[in-house]
Parts: structure tokens; C-alpha cells; sequence
């Protein structure tokens, strides 16, 4: 007779509509999954080809990373090249620069805003064009009330309203509750209109409701079309030469972590059946720890951003709500594993009574661990499309049938093993003794227990999911409008001095560009207050290292990108190719440092924007070095610093320390109120 376990295996693999889900049963545990192994085989077999030259069996995440560097690279070089070429070539492409449609702002948004996933990139564009958006809307208000905006001959209020205005619109975007994206986009493009408009003179922005709009050489008409061409561009190398998609990613990353789950489980039981600690398989299961922190922490964001990524279609809806499901289950076993973990690794040595009770426990053990891991690799098998057929669902039902057998051999084994090794008649001393040398036995089989029925509760789940498609809750979507104004984070006392600190920040900036100083800063120039807006950042820790590391950012790209450029700005053919070739080489450099780097990502990102700036200013046949314009930026560049430096000093978030601190605090006072409850009779239920 076959077992359930066969049983199931032979009806979802005997399946024909999803023979590409099929299930081996050769091999000697047929449900394990391999590591890092692709869940959707239709991705092609380009993926597959790419991993295996980058070496992505030996390091996924390395090849992943070096992928998407050679990816952006090579559209980095295909953007600049109308800059790389002699211009009056192509009159359609000269009008378009010449116009102000196509500019290097194109390629510095490009670097900016393209991401690992299609998901996260569709999510920052939408962030950036909303918030160029949002100042371009403002200021053509500001023009179709006063069409020549502040003039030598204008009325005195005009220049009170502007001023007002822009203050209101700054403060208004910093204080709600836009996303960072969106508010650094419609701050930094904000203050140069704003400028703009404070400034006597002739202006090139209008309104569209008003007689001298012209579409051509518009301001706010070119914001708009440099933000767009540069999102189109950045969603679209997102699917060349295949998708990365976020809802893969998430389902990668699910279907590893419940591979990881049992097999942890596994590597702990084993440790645990050794006669004393050993500290290599102790460090070996800590190792995998590490390992699996990290995983979970990486499927939630990858499940939110998949949503950009459904388009209206149900079935990626649902496949979102069962990994949502998947997710949370995996965070409640996590917590019951991380314990088990810290204990049994910690111990130094085993009681008398453990090995026998171990060994007395094994066989159980171990089949309930191999159940387990069955039904959760069939589960996941059969919810990839998002649907269940009546088939799986047999095939779940009898795999849980079969985990709960085992679950409840695994009780009453550990009951038997329990009263066999200890020998005491008395109950009261019986209890103590178990207490006493079977602690860490008893913590091990109730935290497996929770994982039994936690994998047990979502298959049940899914089982219900298939009669009931609104059975798993919504995954959280995107923000609504009533969220701008949230309370709990408007009027949250470290949003409040964030929003106070960056206010600060750019209105001292704007202030000292609109006057002027001395020889050093022009009057009537934004580009501080620009600067200011563009480093936003809402950062906790060192606030001096994080801004010295964009000092070095900003001056190191700006340096390299106008030596490249010097050296190689020649427009005859093998100058073009020769400078094409560095700027390849150093956003591959730059580019995998920011998608890779937890450390230097920031910094590596800032490389790659202004070097690669610098490489294609001034288009071909310009060898002479702009050096005044040159230090003007990098002068602008640390001043804004200076004056983030200044403010985070004056008026301090708190320390990281202490900030810490009062985490910690707060989680163990939480941690003992929960405990209160649950051992609080009158308490049914505790979350916490």
C-alpha cells in the first residue's frame, strides 16, 4: 500500500493542466527543494544562462546584484550616447536637446530611481513624477495669477505671495505624510521654480491657461517630459532581457525560507540528539540563523511591492494574499525557532536525563519534521498560480491528516519517554524533576508543536481559501489620501523635528542663494537650497558620517566624471567608444556597490549620478575642464551640507544610543505585559 505521503505526490503529479508543477518522486525525499532554485520555470531560460555566468549557483544574490550593474549600465551608456555623439548630426535629436526635452537630468534620474524589481522601480517613479508633478502644478497656479512672476515694475505683494507660497508648499510637502521619494522630488524641483519666479527678469515658465504658454522650451512642460522619459526608460530595463519581477522574487524567497524552516528544525533536533553540545554544529545552526533573519525580513517588503506589478489581475492578487498568509506564519515559527535556537546552541552541557529521553524521541521527531516539511513544499507547490484544483486540495487534506497523525504520536511518545525516564512516584516531585532536568526538553517539543500547527493552520487556510477567495485578508496596498495626514506620524514628535530641521535647512539655503555672498555664491541661485532638498533623508544614527559621506560622493563623481570627460571628450570615433567604455566600466563599479552595499550604498549611488553627469556635460569636441562651474557645485554641495551638519546639531532627533535604548525598553515592557496576560486566567488570547 502506498503511504499518504506517495499518495499525494502521484495525484499532483498525474495532474495534466499543471504538468509544469510536477513533483519527482525518484528522489529519496521528493518534495525538498533546492535552495535558491527558480519557482517559475516559464522566466526563461535567459535568467538561467545569466545566473550561471555570474556564478549565481555559488552566490544568488551576488549574480542577481551584477546582473541588474551590467543591465543599468549598458542602458546607462544607450541613454548618454545623444551627448557622446557630434552634434548637428540628427536634426530631430538636436531639436529635442536643444529644447531643453532630452537632458542629463534623464540619466541622473535613470540611476536614481531604477531598483532591484520592477515593483520597487515602478514605486519610485510614481514617487518621483508625482512630486514633479505637485511643484510643477503649484508654480503654473503662481503663473496664472501673475503671468510675468516678480518684475522690476510688479506690484510689491507679488513678491510677498511668491515668497509665501513657496514657503507653505515646502513646509506643507515635508510635514504630510508623502513618501521620501515624493517629497524630495517636489521640494528640489520646488525651489528652483521658486527662484525662478522671486527673480526680476524675463522666465521661460508659463502657465498652460494663459496666452504666452509655449509647450517648447517650458520649464515645467521639460520637468515633466525629463521625469517621464526617465521612468519609461527605467520600467522598461526592467523587463530586458527578462522581468525582474517582485512577485518572483517574493515567491523565491518564500519558497527558500520554507526549505530553510524544516531543515533548521532538522539541524536542531540533530544537535540535540548528540550526547553533549557541539559547538560546530552549534555555530553551523547560528550561521544558518543569520541566514534566515535576513530572508524574512526581505519577503514582506518584496510582497509590497509586488503590487505595483499586478495591473488589475486577480489571480496575482491572490497569489500576493497566500504569500502574505505564508509570510506571517513564517514570522510566528520564526520567533518559536529563534528562541529554541538561543537555548539549545547556549547550553553547555546536556542533564542526565537526556539521552534517553532523546533517543526515545527520535523516530517520532524526525517523521513529524518530515511531514511537516512535505505539507508545507505542497501547499507552496500548489498555490503558485494562485488557485487550488480539487485534486490538491485532496492531496493538502491527506498530508495534514497525515501531520496530525504524526503530531499526535509525537505527544503521546513524549509523554511515554517522559514517565520512563523519570522515575519519581510522587506527582508534585515528578513535576519538579521534570522542571528541573527536562526544561530544555520540554521548550524544544512545545515550540515544534507551534510550528506543527502553525504549518497544520495554514493549509487549512489554504483548504478554505479555495471555497472562500476573500478568506485571506487583503494585503496592505499603497497609501490613500487620508493617510497624508495621519496623525500618529504628522504629529510625532521625531517627525516634527525632522520636519523643522529640514525647513531650516533649505530656507537658509534659498536665503543665502537668493542674496548672495560675497565672491563665493551668485545671488539668485538655488542650487543650495536644491542641494539641501535633494539629501533629505530621514536617517537614524551618525548624521556626520552619513554627510561626510555625501561630501565624498558629490566631489569624487563630480572630479572623475570631467577628468573622463577631459580626457576623452573628442568627437572622433575610437574618443566616443573609449568614453562610452569608461563610463560602462564605472557605473558596473558604482552601480553593483549600490545594489549590493549596505554600508556604501548611498555613497556608491552618488557616485554613479554625478560621475556619470560629469562624463556626458558638454557633449563631444569640449576638452577644456569648466572649473568654475565645477567648484560652484561642489561649493553649493557642502554648503547645503554645512547646513544639515549645523541644524542636526542645534536641534537634535536624540542620540542613536539613546534612541536604542528606549527601543529596547519598550520592547521588554511589552514583553512582560504580554507575559502577564498569558498567565492572567481571565485572558483567552494574547498578541502582542
Amino acid at each position: 500500500m502506498p503511504s499518504t505521503t506517495e499518495e499525494s505526490i502521484r495525484l499532483l503529479g498525474n495532474e495534466s493542466p499543471k504538468q509544469s508543477r510536477d513533483i519527482e518522486i525518484g528522489d529519496t525525499n521528493p518534495l525538498l527543494l533546492k535552495v535558491g532554485a527558480s519557482v517559475e520555470k516559464s522566466q526563461g531560460r535567459c535568467r538561467d544562462a545569466v545566473a550561471k555566468a555570474l556564478l549565481g549557483g555559488r552566490n544568488p544574490q551576488f549574480a542577481s546584484d551584477a546582473e541588474l550593474a551590467l543591465r543599468a549600465s549598458f542602458f546607462v551608456v544607450v541613454l548618454g550616447l545623444p551627448f557622446l555623439i557630434p552634434r548637428d548630426e540628427w536634426p530631430t535629436l538636436d531639436f529635442v536637446m536643444k529644447n531643453g526635452m532630452y537632458t542629463v537630468s534623464v540619466v541622473t534620474f535613470f540611476i536614481y530611481n531604477l531598483y532591484k524589481t520592477t515593483g520597487e522601480t515602478i514605486m519610485n517613479v510614481t514617487c518621483g513624477f508625482r512630486g514633479t508633478l505637485l511643484a510643477v502644478s503649484n508654480m503654473w497656479m503662481m503663473y496664472f495669477f501673475f503671468p510675468d512672476g516678480v518684475t522690476e515694475t510688479s506690484h510689491g505683494c507679488v513678491f510677498w505671495i511668491g515668497l509665501a507660497n513657496g514657503i507653505v508648499f515646502i513646509t506643507m510637502m515635508l510635514s504630510l505624510n508623502f513618501q521620501i521619494s515624493t517629497v524630495i522630488f517636489a521640494v528640489s524641483n520646488a525651489t528652483g521654480f521658486w527662484m525662478a519666479f522671486l527673480q526680476p527678469g524675463p522666465t521661460s515658465f508659463a502657465c498652460p491657461f494663459t496666452q504666452d504658454f509655449q509647450a517648447l522650451g517650458n520649464v515645467g512642460v521639460n520637468s515633466l517630459i525629463t521625469v517621464a522619459a526617465g521612468g519609461f526608460l527605467c520600467i522598461m530595463v526592467t523587463f530586458l532581457p527578462y522581468p525582474r519581477w517582485a512577485l518572483y522574487n517574493a515567491r523565491d524567497t518564500a519558497e527558500e525560507l520554507i526549505h530553510c524552516m524544516p531543515a533548521l528544525w532538522k539541524s536542531l533536533s540533530q544537535h540535540f540528539f548528540e550526547p553533549a553540545p557541539n559547538s560546530y554544529s552549534a555555530d553551523k545552526i547560528l550561521r544558518r540563523m543569520r541566514r534566515l533573519a535576513k530572508m524574512v525580513t526581505t519577503l514582506e517588503g518584496a510582497i509590497a511591492n509586488s503590487w505595483y506589478e499586478c495591473f488589475g489581475s486577480s489571480r496575482r492578487h491572490q497569489i500576493r494574499r497566500v504569500l502574505n498568509a505564508l509570510d506571517k506564519m513564517i514570522h510566528e515559527n520564526y520567533d518559536r525557532i529563534y528562541s529554541t535556537c538561543n537555548a539549545i546552541t547556549g547550553a553547555t552541557e546536556w542533564s542526565p536525563l537526556h539521552a534517553e529521553m532523546m533517543r526515545l524521541l527520535k523516530p517520532s521527531l524526525m517523521k513529524a519534521i518530515t511531514e511537516a516539511e512535505v505539507l508545507l513544499q505542497v501547499c507552496f507547490r500548489s498555490s503558485l498560480d494562485g488557485q487550488l484544483s480539487e485534486v490538491e486540495c485532496v492531496a493538502i487534506q491527506k498530508m495534514s491528516a497525515s501531520l496530525r497523525q504524526a503530531e499526535g504520536e509525537l505527544t503521546e511518545a513524549f509523554r511515554e519517554a517522559r514517565d520512563q525516564v523519570v522515575k519519581a512516584t510522587d506527582e508534585a516531585k515528578k513535576n519538579q524533576e521534570c522542571m528541573e532536568a527536562l526544561l530544555l526538553e520540554h521548550m524544544f517539543a512545545l515550540n515544534f508543536a507551534g510550528f506543527v500547527r502553525l504549518v497544520l493552520g495554514f493549509a487549512d487556510d489554504l483548504v478554505q481559501q479555495r471555497r472562500d477567495p476573500e478568506h485571506f485578508p487583503r494585503v496592505t496596498e499603497r497609501p490613500t489620501i487620508s493617510s497624508l495626514w495621519d496623525r500618529t506620524v504628522v504629529m510625532d514628535p521625531m517627525h516634527l523635528n525632522w520636519v523643522a530641521r529640514a525647513c531650516l535647512s533649505i530656507f537658509t539655503g534659498f536665503a543665502i542663494g537668493y542674496f548672495g555672498f560675497m565672491d563665493l555664491f551668485n545671488s539668485f541661485d538655488a542650487s543650495i537650497a536644491t542641494t539641501a532638498s535633494v539629501l533629505l533623508s530621514k536617517f537614524i544614527g551618525s548624521a556626520m558620517v552619513k554627510n561626510l559621506g555625501r561630501v565624498q560622493g558629490v566631489v569624487l563623481g563630480t572630479v572623475v566624471g570631467q577628468i573622463a570627460h577631459a580626457t576623452l571628450g573628442s568627437c572622433e570615433a575610437w574618443s566616443i567608444g573609449a568614453l562610452a567604455l569608461v563610463l560602462f566600466f564605472y557605473s558596473c563599479i558604482t552601480l553593483f556597490t549600490y545594489y549590493s552595499s549596505t554600508d556604501y550604498a548611498y555613497l556608491a549611488c552618488l557616485l554613479a549620478a554625478f560621475g556619470g553627469s560629469g562624463m556626458l556635460s558638454g557633449g563631444c569636441g569640449t576638452h577644456s575642464l569648466d572649473k568654475g562651474a565645477s567648484y560652484d557645485a561642489i561649493l553649493s554641495t557642502v554648503c547645503a551640507i554645512s547646513l544639515i551638519v549645523v541644524y542636526d546639531i542645534l536641534l537634535p532627533s536624540g542620540r542613536a544610543s539613546d534612541m536604542a535604548h528606549k527601543a529596547l525598553k519598550g520592547s521588554m515592557e511589552t514583553l512582560q505585559r504580554a507575559l502577564g496576560m498569558h498567565f492572567d486566567p481571565a485572558v483567552e488570547c494574547v498578541h502582542f
